[in-house]
């Protein structure tokens, strides 16, 4: 496309331009020319299926999804980087088997507390939003076409954010419009929830004899906050390594990378920190 003298000026101006895809297909231009709040999220989650979330806003922000099926509830943790951007990873143990509805998308504070309600706005023709577990067999489930992330530009290497989805698609796509102020029902959902993430901090011995034995152990803060995990010797998941502390016997002469790796209460996926244990 040719683009005209005004085009190319705010190509060269750096100006971007944010649109909203409309569930009709169409494009409007955001409020004010706002950067908003985009998440997509899968329809389904099953142990066969790597279902993620990716989302994009404004750099350093903190989300958290609320999700309801019958009386529980369910929290996912999102987190913006530097450039406003995530790709989160659903684990397979998050939801209970069956359909969990959205209830919310809530904005959070520095010490992950709820300040705001995240005014929603469908890019889908869909209702509800339901995110469906399966927990055994998959194959009723028939993929079909998901949504699409595109970026729009004017030009240049900057890059604004839309959504195009696909009715009856794969995914679900909802941008945030404004915000509110939190209601007693909103309250109720984090009464007893802990939304800070989990810091896990493992530790080896070192500098051990080859044959011998060594014990690693793990400490979550917050304490108890923690549902399962495992332990990885160079980067391969080690047998019976469930076990709290890990104990590793008869070790060969060598130097290995070790971590542990597990998943907290709110169904978020824990890391620690990377061990080097030493055998001569």
């Amino acid at each position: 496309m040719t683009s005209t003298p005004e085009q190319s000026n705010l190509i060269n101006n750096g100006h971007i331009s944010y649109y909203l895809a409309q569930p009709d297909g169409s494009l409007t231009p955001t409020p004010s020319n706002q950067k908003l709040l985009s998440i997509e999220l899968p329809r389904v989650t099953a142990d066969e299926v790597d279902s993620v979330i990716i989302v994009s806003g404004l750099p350093a922000q903190k989300y958290n999804l609320v999700f309801k099926k019958d009386s529980s509830l369910f929290h996912i943790l999102l987190e913006t980087d530097s450039a406003g951007l995530l790709v989160k990873k659903l684990s397979p143990t998050q939801f209970s088997e069956g359909d969990s509805e959205l209830v919310g998308v809530y904005k959070l504070n520095q010490n992950y507390e709820p300040v705001k309600k995240i005014n929603l706005q469908s890019t889908t023709r869909n209702g509800s939003i339901v995110i469906t577990h399966y927990a055994g067999d998959t194959s009723p489930y028939v993929h079909k076409v998901g949504s699409v992330i595109f970026d729009m530009i004017n030009g240049g290497s900057d890059k604004s954010n839309s959504y195009i989805n696909v009715d009856n698609a794969n995914n679900y796509g909802f941008v945030g419009l404004s915000e509110a102020d939190l209601t007693t029902e909103d309250l109720s959902y984090f009464k007893t929830k802990d939304l800070t993430p989990v810091h896990l901090t493992i530790t080896c011995p070192n500098n051990l004899m080859a044959g011998s034995s060594g014990t690693c152990s793990a400490t979550a803060a917050p304490a108890a906050s923690l549902t399962s995990g495992y332990w990885t010797v160079n980067g391969q998941r080690v047998a019976n390594s469930n076990a709290y502390p890990y104990t590793w016997h008869n070790i060969p002469a060598g130097t290995y990378q070790v971590q542990g790796f597990a998943i907290d209460v709110n169904g978020n996926n824990v890391q620690s920190n990377l061990v080097i244990v030493v055998v001569r």
